[in-house]
């Protein structure tokens, strides 16, 4: 796992060091953070668990993707039981958002080595935590993953916050990359579709 290094003071070589040299994603996803304490077991047991959801995301995304390209004579059956299953899952979503109260739906920059989003409160360079997300909006399933606040700047009557993972192992870190990549992929296809967005 990846020990803490030294929070950076200003915004723009918190910004350089998340995303100058890593794909990014720039995007809304239901996201929220919270400081507390991380001890080495927490840090453990956080990304055992992240790395399980990775793989099932990565394992869902195959059979979900969104590519279309089946040919052939049970072509349109398969893209009606896609569609059918994909609302069941949608709507099952939405009633877990509602019933768990989730995070709501925000901006939110992140990549393979942190994370800039919004908070309501302030945080200070040094203080730890856990982002939590929502990366797939048909799978109601929060990834929780721990960072460590490296600046933080007023914007209005919030703050934005340039979040480095904390104690992320190889394996999480490179399923992160990925999962980023495709979502990163997905947008610029969404706002090429709708250049409105």
């Amino acid at each position: 796992m990846t020990p803490p290094v030294a929070a950076v003071a200003s915004a723009a070589a918190a910004e350089q060091e998340l995303f100058a040299a890593a794909v990014r994603c720039d995007d809304e996803f239901p996201a929220s953070f919270r400081t507390c304490p991380l001890d080495p077991t927490t840090l453990i047991r956080l990304d055992e668990r992240a790395e399980a959801i990775l793989r099932t995301l990565a394992l869902t995304d195959d059979s979900h993707g969104d590519d279309g390209d089946e040919t052939g004579p049970h072509a349109a059956a398969l893209a009606r039981l896609d569609a059918k299953t994909t609302l069941i899952i949608d709507l099952l979503g939405q009633w877990l958002a509602e019933r768990d109260g989730s995070p709501a739906s925000q901006p939110l920059s992140w990549s393979r080595c942190g994370a800039r989003l919004d908070h309501g409160e302030p945080a200070k360079p040094g203080d730890c935590g856990i982002l939590s997300l929502q990366p797939a909006f048909w799978l109601p399933i929060r990834l929780e993953l721990p960072v460590e606040v490296i600046a933080s700047q007023p914007d209005h009557d919030r703050h934005r916050l340039w979040l480095r993972w904390l104690g992320m192992s190889d394996p999480v870190r490179n399923s992160l990359e990925r999962l980023v990549f495709r979502l990163h992929r997905r947008a610029i296809a969404r706002r090429q579709r709708n250049p409105s967005i």
